[in-house]
C-alpha cells in the first residue's frame, strides 16, 4: 500500500511494479549501448588497409606516368636567327621564335626609319628559317635583289627576303661595331657582302666582279665605283667595311 499527497492509500499490484522495473531496466542499458558505440573506435583490419593504400599509390603513379608523357610530347620551340638590315633604327642579327611574323623582327630591330616603305611589306608574313631582311626606303627605285628573293606577294615591294642555302645567316655587327668585326670587302664572300646594309646578291656579285678586273679596293670609298653603290648606300656601310 502507498498513500499518495493527501494521505489516500493507494493499492498497486505487484505485478505492475515489476514491468515498471524491468522497463526502466532495458531502457537505461540500451541508451548506454547506443551511446557507447557511438563514441567507439572505427576498426579496419590490415587487409583492407593495404588493399586501399594500393590503390590510392596505383591513382598516383598512373598521374605521374600521364603527366610524364604529356611533357614529353611538347616539342621545344625552334628559334631562328633574322638579319635586318636597311631602313631599321638598329642593323644586326636578331632571334625570333620559328613561324613569327616579319613586324616582329622590324620591332626587335628597333622598328623602321621614317623613310622605310612599310606600305610596300606584308608585316604579317611568316618566317620559318634564318634570314636576311632588307628594308627598303620609299625612294629606291630598282630593287637590285632577284625576284626569287621577295616573297610571293605583290604588296611586298617594300622589302627582299634573302635565304642562304646552308640555312644560316653570318652574324654581323651593327652601326657600333668595332673594327675588328667589320667586313673586309676584299676578301668577303658573297654571304659575307649581303650582310652589309644596302648589298644584295647583285651588288654582291658586282663588288666581286670588280675585285678581279681592277684589284683591290684602296680606301673604302673606291666601294662607290661599283655600279649601284652611291653616297647614300657608302652612309650606311662606312662604319661596317674596311679594306683590311
Amino acid at each position: 500500500m502507498l498513500r499518495d499527497f493527501f494521505g489516500q492509500d493507494i493499492s498497486i499490484k505487484k505485478g505492475l511494479v515489476v514491468l515498471m522495473v524491468l522497463g526502466l531496466i532495458v531502457t537505461t542499458a540500451l541508451t548506454g549501448y547506443l551511446l557507447t558505440n557511438r563514441g567507439g573506435d572505427i576498426v579496419i583490419s590490415k587487409k583492407d588497409a593495404d588493399i586501399t593504400g594500393e590503390e590510392v599509390g596505383d591513382k598516383k603513379d598512373e598521374g605521374k606516368a600521364s603527366n610524364g608523357s604529356e611533357q614529353e610530347g611538347k616539342e621545344p620551340e625552334e628559334e631562328i636567327k633574322v638579319y635586318v638590315t636597311g631602313e631599321v633604327n638598329n642593323v644586326g642579327i636578331v632571334t625570333l621564335l620559328k613561324g613569327q611574323l616579319i613586324s616582329d623582327a622590324i620591332d626587335k630591330a628597333g622598328g623602321p626609319t621614317e623613310n622605310a616603305d612599310v606600305e610596300n611589306i606584308n608585316m604579317v608574313y611568316k618566317l620559318e628559317e634564318n634570314v636576311m631582311l632588307k628594308i627598303k626606303s620609299k625612294n629606291e627605285e630598282t630593287p637590285e635583289e632577284n625576284a626569287e628573293n621577295t616573297p610571293p606577294n605583290d604588296n611586298n615591294k617594300g622589302i627582299s627576303i634573302i635565304s642562304h642555302s646552308s640555312g644560316t645567316v653570318v652574324e654581323e655587327k651593327d652601326e657600333k661595331s668595332t673594327t675588328g668585326s667589320k667586313i673586309n670587302i676584299n676578301t668577303a664572300t658573297a654571304s659575307e657582302l649581303m650582310t652589309i646594309p644596302g648589298v644584295g646578291p647583285s651588288t654582291a656579285e658586282k663588288i666581286i666582279s670588280y675585285r678581279e678586273q681592277n684589284g683591290r679596293f684602296e680606301q673604302v670609298a673606291d666601294i662607290m665605283n661599283v655600279s649601284g653603290i652611291g653616297e647614300r648606300k657608302f652612309e650606311q656601310m662606312e662604319e661596317l667595311i674596311s679594306t683590311e
